[in-house]
Protein backbone atom coordinates (compact mmCIF):
# COMPACT_ATOMS: atom_id res chain seq x y z
CA UNK A 1 0.00 0.00 0.00
CA UNK A 2 1.58 3.55 -0.49
CA UNK A 3 1.08 4.79 3.33
CA UNK A 4 3.58 1.83 3.98
CA UNK A 5 5.87 2.21 1.20
CA UNK A 6 6.40 6.11 1.81
CA UNK A 7 6.98 5.44 5.54
CA UNK A 8 8.22 2.44 5.93
CA UNK A 9 7.39 -0.42 7.63
CA UNK A 10 5.70 -0.07 10.38
CA UNK A 11 5.65 -3.14 12.71
CA UNK A 12 3.07 -3.06 15.10
CA UNK A 13 3.33 -5.25 17.83
CA UNK A 14 1.17 -8.73 17.65
CA UNK A 15 -2.21 -7.56 18.78
CA UNK A 16 -5.18 -9.82 20.51
CA UNK A 17 -7.46 -7.67 19.31
CA UNK A 18 -7.88 -6.21 15.95
CA UNK A 19 -6.48 -2.83 15.93
CA UNK A 20 -9.52 -0.21 15.96
CA UNK A 21 -10.91 -2.63 18.97
CA UNK A 22 -7.97 -2.68 21.35
CA UNK A 23 -7.74 1.06 20.47
CA UNK A 24 -11.49 0.92 22.14
CA UNK A 25 -10.18 -0.62 25.08
CA UNK A 26 -7.01 1.10 26.23
CA UNK A 27 -8.61 4.39 25.96
CA UNK A 28 -11.43 3.41 27.64
CA UNK A 29 -14.25 2.92 25.17
CA UNK A 30 -15.40 -0.88 25.83
CA UNK A 31 -17.26 -1.38 29.41
CA UNK A 32 -19.14 -3.69 30.58
CA UNK A 33 -21.43 -6.31 28.06
CA UNK A 34 -18.89 -5.28 25.01
CA UNK A 35 -20.77 -2.23 23.56
CA UNK A 36 -18.43 0.13 22.67
CA UNK A 37 -18.73 3.93 24.53
CA UNK A 38 -17.28 7.09 22.46
CA UNK A 39 -15.01 9.06 23.47
CA UNK A 40 -14.02 12.61 21.79
CA UNK A 41 -16.07 12.69 18.88
CA UNK A 42 -16.54 16.23 17.04
CA UNK A 43 -16.90 19.40 19.43
CA UNK A 44 -19.56 21.03 16.60
CA UNK A 45 -17.01 23.06 15.28
CA UNK A 46 -15.39 20.85 13.13
CA UNK A 47 -12.51 19.73 15.76
CA UNK A 48 -11.88 16.10 16.88
CA UNK A 49 -11.96 16.40 21.01
CA UNK A 50 -10.50 13.16 20.75
CA UNK A 51 -10.20 10.10 23.66
CA UNK A 52 -9.20 11.32 27.40
CA UNK A 53 -5.77 8.79 27.28
CA UNK A 54 -3.87 9.05 23.80
CA UNK A 55 -3.59 5.95 21.96
CA UNK A 56 -0.21 4.64 21.38
CA UNK A 57 1.03 6.22 18.16
CA UNK A 58 1.71 2.65 16.55
CA UNK A 59 -1.55 1.40 17.52
CA UNK A 60 -3.02 4.34 15.84
CA UNK A 61 -1.35 4.10 12.81
CA UNK A 62 -1.96 0.72 12.60
CA UNK A 63 -5.30 1.31 13.10
CA UNK A 64 -6.24 3.47 10.70
CA UNK A 65 -3.86 1.27 7.93
CA UNK A 66 -6.21 -1.91 8.61
CA UNK A 67 -9.37 -0.25 8.75
CA UNK A 68 -11.90 -2.00 6.84
CA UNK A 69 -14.25 1.09 5.00
CA UNK A 70 -14.31 4.59 5.05
CA UNK A 71 -16.62 5.15 7.93
CA UNK A 72 -14.11 3.32 10.10
CA UNK A 73 -11.36 5.70 9.04
CA UNK A 74 -13.68 8.61 9.53
CA UNK A 75 -14.66 6.88 13.09
CA UNK A 76 -10.83 6.65 14.14
CA UNK A 77 -10.35 10.08 13.23
CA UNK A 78 -13.65 11.72 14.87
CA UNK A 79 -12.13 9.61 18.22
CA UNK A 80 -8.66 10.36 18.04
CA UNK A 81 -8.14 12.98 15.95
CA UNK A 82 -6.33 14.97 18.19
CA UNK A 83 -3.77 12.39 18.71
CA UNK A 84 -2.92 12.76 15.32
CA UNK A 85 0.62 13.33 13.70
CA UNK A 86 1.66 13.60 10.00
CA UNK A 87 1.83 10.22 9.49
CA UNK A 88 -1.63 9.12 10.92
CA UNK A 89 -2.87 12.27 8.98
CA UNK A 90 -1.36 10.62 5.25
CA UNK A 91 -2.32 7.20 6.46
CA UNK A 92 -5.67 8.47 7.23
CA UNK A 93 -6.37 10.29 3.67
CA UNK A 94 -4.67 7.12 1.83
CA UNK A 95 -6.98 4.72 3.49
CA UNK A 96 -9.99 6.57 2.84
CA UNK A 97 -8.96 6.94 -0.65
CA UNK A 98 -8.05 2.95 -1.17
CA UNK A 99 -11.53 1.98 0.81
CA UNK A 100 -13.75 4.47 -1.28
CA UNK A 101 -12.67 2.66 -4.86
CA UNK A 102 -13.20 -0.55 -2.92
CA UNK A 103 -16.52 0.44 -1.98
CA UNK A 104 -17.41 2.27 -5.34
CA UNK A 105 -18.51 5.81 -3.24
CA UNK A 106 -17.10 8.56 -1.90
CA UNK A 107 -17.93 9.85 1.41
CA UNK A 108 -20.16 13.07 1.95
CA UNK A 109 -18.49 16.66 2.10
CA UNK A 110 -19.72 17.17 5.38
CA UNK A 111 -18.08 13.90 6.91
CA UNK A 112 -14.27 15.06 5.23
CA UNK A 113 -14.45 18.34 6.70
CA UNK A 114 -13.20 17.63 10.25
CA UNK A 115 -10.11 16.16 8.55
CA UNK A 116 -10.12 18.84 6.33
CA UNK A 117 -10.12 21.30 8.04
CA UNK A 118 -7.60 19.47 10.41
CA UNK A 119 -5.29 18.80 7.37
CA UNK A 120 -5.44 22.45 6.13
CA UNK A 121 -4.58 23.61 10.04
CA UNK A 122 -1.16 21.48 10.17
CA UNK A 123 -0.07 21.69 6.37
CA UNK A 124 2.90 23.73 7.18
CA UNK A 125 4.16 20.86 9.80
CA UNK A 126 3.73 18.04 7.40
CA UNK A 127 7.09 16.07 6.26
CA UNK A 128 7.85 15.45 2.14
CA UNK A 129 6.65 11.73 2.67
CA UNK A 130 3.62 13.07 4.50
CA UNK A 131 2.64 15.82 1.51
CA UNK A 132 3.35 13.07 -1.67
CA UNK A 133 0.90 10.65 0.03
CA UNK A 134 -1.96 13.35 1.26
CA UNK A 135 -1.74 14.47 -1.88
CA UNK A 136 -1.47 11.26 -3.66
CA UNK A 137 -4.87 10.45 -1.73
CA UNK A 138 -6.68 13.50 -2.81
CA UNK A 139 -6.17 13.13 -6.11
CA UNK A 140 -7.57 9.77 -6.22
CA UNK A 141 -10.45 10.65 -3.95
CA UNK A 142 -11.09 12.91 -6.83
CA UNK A 143 -11.17 16.09 -4.48
CA UNK A 144 -10.07 18.56 -6.91
CA UNK A 145 -9.26 22.20 -7.08
CA UNK A 146 -11.80 25.20 -8.73
CA UNK A 147 -14.15 21.89 -8.81
CA UNK A 148 -17.45 24.10 -8.89
CA UNK A 149 -19.17 22.27 -6.05
CA UNK A 150 -20.46 22.99 -2.86
CA UNK A 151 -17.30 22.93 -0.94
CA UNK A 152 -15.28 23.71 -3.80
CA UNK A 153 -13.69 26.50 -1.69
CA UNK A 154 -12.71 24.67 0.98
CA UNK A 155 -10.77 22.09 -0.98
CA UNK A 156 -9.11 24.59 -2.82
CA UNK A 157 -7.95 26.29 0.30
CA UNK A 158 -6.67 22.36 1.06
CA UNK A 159 -4.69 22.11 -2.01
CA UNK A 160 -3.29 25.80 -1.71
CA UNK A 161 -1.79 24.99 1.59
CA UNK A 162 -0.16 21.51 -0.12
CA UNK A 163 1.27 23.22 -2.33
CA UNK A 164 2.74 26.23 -0.51
CA UNK A 165 3.91 23.37 2.27
CA UNK A 166 5.10 21.16 -0.80
CA UNK A 167 7.11 23.87 -2.52
CA UNK A 168 8.80 24.94 0.45
CA UNK A 169 9.51 21.40 1.81
CA UNK A 170 11.47 20.83 -1.97
CA UNK A 171 13.03 24.14 -2.02
CA UNK A 172 15.03 23.75 1.60
CA UNK A 173 14.76 19.81 1.85
CA UNK A 174 15.69 18.93 -2.02
CA UNK A 175 14.82 15.91 -3.77
CA UNK A 176 16.41 13.31 -1.20
CA UNK A 177 14.00 14.37 1.07
CA UNK A 178 11.31 13.25 -1.15
CA UNK A 179 12.67 10.63 -2.54
CA UNK A 180 11.50 9.66 -6.58
CA UNK A 181 8.31 8.38 -5.58
CA UNK A 182 7.38 11.34 -3.25
CA UNK A 183 8.31 13.82 -6.32
CA UNK A 184 6.32 12.12 -8.99
CA UNK A 185 3.42 11.36 -6.79
CA UNK A 186 3.63 14.96 -5.89
CA UNK A 187 3.64 16.21 -9.57
CA UNK A 188 1.50 14.04 -10.86
CA UNK A 189 -1.31 14.60 -8.20
CA UNK A 190 -1.68 18.18 -8.23
CA UNK A 191 -1.27 18.33 -12.37
CA UNK A 192 -4.13 15.76 -11.89
CA UNK A 193 -6.44 17.96 -9.67
CA UNK A 194 -6.03 21.60 -10.71
CA UNK A 195 -9.31 20.78 -12.94
CA UNK A 196 -8.41 23.19 -15.44
CA UNK A 197 -6.42 25.57 -13.42
CA UNK A 198 -2.77 25.95 -13.30
CA UNK A 199 -1.24 23.81 -10.70
CA UNK A 200 1.01 25.83 -8.34
CA UNK A 201 4.00 27.16 -10.51
CA UNK A 202 6.76 27.39 -7.50
CA UNK A 203 5.70 23.93 -6.79
CA UNK A 204 6.51 22.88 -10.14
CA UNK A 205 9.87 24.45 -10.61
CA UNK A 206 10.98 23.50 -7.61
CA UNK A 207 10.63 19.89 -8.56
CA UNK A 208 11.92 20.47 -11.54
CA UNK A 209 15.00 21.67 -10.16
CA UNK A 210 15.08 18.65 -7.64
CA UNK A 211 14.48 15.86 -9.93
CA UNK A 212 17.00 16.26 -13.08
CA UNK A 213 19.70 15.06 -10.81
CA UNK A 214 18.15 11.97 -9.80
CA UNK A 215 16.33 10.88 -12.41
CA UNK A 216 18.81 7.64 -12.74
CA UNK A 217 17.39 6.71 -9.19
CA UNK A 218 13.71 7.15 -10.85
CA UNK A 219 11.60 3.68 -12.09
CA UNK A 220 9.89 3.99 -15.15
CA UNK A 221 6.45 4.33 -13.32
CA UNK A 222 7.77 7.44 -11.52
CA UNK A 223 9.54 8.57 -14.76
CA UNK A 224 6.33 8.21 -16.93
CA UNK A 225 4.07 10.14 -14.22
CA UNK A 226 6.71 13.07 -13.86
CA UNK A 227 6.09 13.33 -17.55
CA UNK A 228 3.21 13.09 -17.26
CA UNK A 229 2.25 15.65 -14.50
CA UNK A 230 4.27 18.46 -16.90
CA UNK A 231 2.67 17.61 -20.15
CA UNK A 232 -0.91 17.81 -18.01
CA UNK A 233 -0.46 20.96 -16.38
CA UNK A 234 1.32 22.55 -19.58
CA UNK A 235 3.94 23.89 -17.40
CA UNK A 236 7.27 24.82 -19.44
CA UNK A 237 10.00 22.54 -18.10
CA UNK A 238 12.56 22.04 -21.12
CA UNK A 239 15.27 21.37 -19.02
CA UNK A 240 13.19 18.49 -17.39
CA UNK A 241 11.52 17.00 -19.93
CA UNK A 242 14.78 16.38 -22.04
CA UNK A 243 16.56 14.90 -18.70
CA UNK A 244 13.79 12.65 -18.75
CA UNK A 245 14.10 11.54 -22.38
CA UNK A 246 17.41 11.19 -21.79
CA UNK A 247 17.16 8.73 -18.96
CA UNK A 248 14.34 6.59 -20.36
CA UNK A 249 15.98 6.29 -23.99
CA UNK A 250 18.17 3.12 -22.39
CA UNK A 251 15.45 1.57 -20.38
CA UNK A 252 12.45 1.30 -22.93
CA UNK A 253 12.17 -2.15 -22.23
CA UNK A 254 11.38 -1.52 -18.94
CA UNK A 255 8.38 0.57 -19.36
CA UNK A 256 5.06 -0.90 -19.70
CA UNK A 257 2.48 0.02 -22.76
CA UNK A 258 0.90 2.44 -20.55
CA UNK A 259 4.00 4.45 -19.29
CA UNK A 260 4.94 4.68 -22.94
CA UNK A 261 1.78 5.88 -23.45
CA UNK A 262 1.75 8.73 -20.80
CA UNK A 263 6.02 9.75 -22.52
CA UNK A 264 4.69 9.41 -26.03
CA UNK A 265 1.50 12.11 -24.80
CA UNK A 266 3.23 13.97 -22.77
CA UNK A 267 6.14 14.64 -25.30
CA UNK A 268 3.34 15.53 -27.49
CA UNK A 269 1.64 18.16 -25.70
Amino acid sequence: MLFLSLFGALNPPPLRLGPPQQLLVMTGGVRGGGRARRRGGSDGRGRSRGPAVRPPAKLLTASLARAESASEVLRLHADHGSAFNEIHLATCWSRLASTSQKEGRASSAGDLAPLRQQTVVLADTLGPRAIASTAHALARLGHFSGAGTSDGDEWDALWRALGVAAALRVTEEGGAAFGPQGLSLTAWAFAKASAGQAPPQALLDAIAVAAIPRLHEFKAQELANLAWAYGKSEHAAPALLDAIAAAASPRLDDFKSQELANLAWAYGK
